[in-house]
């Protein structure tokens, strides 16, 4: 379970130890055993901040935190959502041994596909970064190029923060959810530009 805060705490505004406590202290209530703590698109000072904290977790066997997931900045600028722009680059290969840096937890990284080279996404999966194409507007090739690169998924179509409860809402809510993220951070999904799903299952197809 990805988790952006909890207990009136945000992991991007105080990425620490406590602000990882807090979160966890919230989330259990509710019966969650385990979480990623998970930071936006931010400044690369605050991502290694996050990462830090994370680890202390980890090494002090906190009880919530499995690891940590990295949403952006690796983002296509068209498909940002609420990701502040100013914060948005491409993946370079001198940032790969900060992403690669958590210890004895698992790093997801959320990316735009079309953001870096499928040479450095291979090379972040060999080192078990679990890869989550989103907010991309990737072409066929790019996404294909992608997937042979990688184990992926596609990101999470209902972000935690901001699903409707099925309580109020039901089935319907759920998939006008699904579909409002899809519409708003993806390509849409046309003949002339296949996108995620297609790529997917050209490489599935016998």
């Amino acid at each position: 379970m990805q988790v952006n805060g909890g207990g009136g705490v945000l992991f991007n505004d105080d990425p620490s130890l406590e602000s990882i406590r807090a979160i966890g202290a919230a989330h259990r209530r509710f019966g969650t055993t385990g979480f990623l703590p998970t930071l936006i698109s931010d400044d690369l000072d605050t991502i290694g901040q996050a990462i830090a904290a994370v680890q202390a977790s980890l090494d002090a066997r906190l009880p919530g935190p499995i690891g940590i997931h990295i949403e952006g900045p690796f983002l296509n600028w068209a498909r940002r959502g609420v990701h502040d722009p100013k914060h948005l680059r491409r993946l370079d290969k001198g940032l790969i041994s900060l992403l690669c840096s958590l210890r004895g937890g698992r790093t997801v990284l959320t990316l735009a596909p079309e953001m870096t080279t499928t040479g450095m996404i291979a090379q972040l999966a060999a080192s078990g970064i679990l890869i989550s194409a989103g907010h991309s507007d990737a072409n066929f090739a790019q996404d294909l190029g992608s997937y042979r690169a990688r184990r992926s998924r596609l990101h999470a179509l209902v972000q935690c923060h901001g699903a409707p409860r099925a309580s109020r809402t039901g089935n319907r809510g759920r998939r006008a959810v699904r579909r409002e993220h899809v519409v708003r951070h993806h390509r849409r999904w046309a003949p002339r530009g296949p996108g995620h799903a297609k790529a997917r299952a050209a490489l599935q197809a016998p």
